[in-house]
């Protein structure tokens, strides 16, 4: 059998750098889990009942705990770039 050479679909060869921590992001992800279960009272609360309290808690608490998520996953991937 041949040896085939890994290429990309450009043809471009491409230079393996090193592993990507991903147990560091699904730890964030774990931990964003953890805030919003511990936090959604704390929340709730915060933003009062009725409708606005109802979308502060299920949407904009998850969507804020998650973009900060992915910020700091992007800041892991900048610290690891050759």
């Amino acid at each position: 059998m041949t040896e085939a050479k890994a290429t990309n679909l450009a043809g471009r060869e491409e230079i393996i750098g090193r592993n990507y921590p991903v147990i560091l992001e699904r730890l964030l992800l774990l931990i964003v889990i953890i805030v919003f279960m511990l936090g959604y009272n704390a929340v709730g609360d915060w933003s009062g009942g009725g409708f606005v309290g109802k979308v502060t808690t299920w949407c904009i608490f998850p969507c804020l705990l998650l973009f900060t998520a992915e910020m700091l996953g992007r800041m892991i991937q900048a610290m690891n770039r050759d």
